[in-house]
């Protein structure tokens, strides 16, 4: 008889805590809602405009790729939950910081003259770049588009111990 109360009472408690948690989580579930929301609003008003103003202004200038970039990036990082590139990787190498650059300039839709100038370096390092991600994404020949791969992917890749200088002898081409 005791035993029954005392199961009873710590059903009651079990069940009150249950409630209390699925009242935290909601309210936690709808403040992501909110700061997603927040975060969107103000990218496209307040961030964006400035950006698209300082394009216009750099019109023909080599720097105004960095711009397109930024305008670019930041549409990708208020578009909700997209899988990250190093997932996508076949082989266990992460990118490099050199890789992550160009690939994003290719989902972009540069070319390789237009990557090779905006960072200053050779059209033959920009090919090089690519070969790696070809190799590293499990893309086959060239009748595979790395620009469309890359396009279907996200750039918020993770950054590698790798990156710090390992792809430095071929920028110097």
């Amino acid at each position: 008889m005791e035993s029954e109360q005392t199961l009873r009472r710590q059903a009651a408690s079990l069940e009150d805590v249950n409630t209390a948690l699925r009242v935290i989580l909601d309210r936690r579930n709808q403040d992501r809602v909110a700061l997603e929301a927040t975060i969107t609003h103000n990218t496209q008003t307040l961030v964006i405009p400035l950006l698209e103003r300082l394009e216009r202004h750099l019109a023909s200038a080599p720097e105004r790729v960095y711009v397109e970039q930024a305008i670019d990036n930041l549409h990708e990082l208020v578009r909700p939950l997209a899988g990250s590139l190093d997932a996508l990787t076949a082989s266990r190498e992460g990118l490099t910081v050199r890789e992550r650059e160009i690939a994003n300039f290719i989902r972009c839709g540069k070319s390789s003259r237009e990557i090779a100038e905006a960072l200053f370096i050779s059209p033959a390092t920009v090919a090089f770049h690519r070969r790696n991600l070809r190799r590293k994404l499990g893309i086959g020949g060239q009748g595979s588009s790395l620009a469309i791969h890359l396009a279907r992917s996200s750039p918020s890749w993770s950054y590698t111990a790798a990156g710090n200088g390992s792809e430095e002898a071929a920028e110097t081409t």
